[in-house]
């Protein structure tokens, strides 16, 4: 999961209205083998798997994650809880993101937007019981000393409890309800596109 500032345009001037955090997800196609349908698209995923052997390139491998990814995204906005959530990351008033930041999330702070800025986001990435979370801010001059050398970075592991991990763990439940098939290409295809010279051709 990543969760990053979306703008509509290079520059915003009418409020924050125009750029939206958005939670964006890949995770493996979920199919429920306990009934036909989920059985088949099992078995015709993992046969064409097979017949494809294994990958011996970036372009192959990307063709294989098309197949067996999903890629999702949520406006975290329209997802209930997830603003009041985002705003309680617990490394957050320790070294990243002052209050205008955390103003943006909700489209309470009007403000001039521009996607050229450092990128403001958090990642958070799983396996097994394991949570790994990096979180970035991006350079804001707000008259607190402490931010104005920025950006700042934070990168949290924790395995099987601790105050990221319960915090990453209700992120993830409270945006699965909200999830769709997501708008800007994954990361795959918008590599596959521009290996093959497809890229500029409508993806943003």
């Amino acid at each position: 999961m990543a969760i990053s500032m979306v703008c509509e345009g290079r520059y915003q001037t009418s409020g924050s209205s125009g750029c939206r955090p958005i939670a964006r997800i890949t995770r493996t196609i979920k199919v429920d083998r306990r009934d036909r349908a989920g059985q088949s698209a099992y078995k015709d995923i993992a046969s064409e798997l097979r017949k494809r052997g294994h990958p011996t390139s970036a372009i192959e491998l990307a063709d294989d994650l098309n197949l067996q990814m999903e890629w999702l995204e949520a406006d975290l906005r329209r997802c209930r809880g997830a603003i009041p959530l985002i705003s309680k990351f617990p490394g957050r008033q320790a070294t990243l993101w002052p209050d205008n930041l955390t103003h943006l999330l909700d489209g309470s702070l009007p403000s001039v937007a521009r996607q050229s800025e450092p990128e403001r986001e958090i990642t958070v990435t799983t396996d097994g019981d394991s949570v790994i979370i990096r979180a970035t801010s991006a350079v804001i001059d707000d008259d607190r000393e402490s931010y104005k050398d920025g950006p700042y970075f934070q990168v949290i592991s924790q395995s099987n409890g601790g105050e990221f991990y319960d915090w990453a763990k209700e992120l993830a439940v409270l945006v699965e309800p909200c999830l769709k098939p997501a708008a800007a290409p994954s990361p795959w295809s918008a590599y596959r596109d521009w290996k093959t010279g497809k890229a500029g051709t409508g993806h943003k």
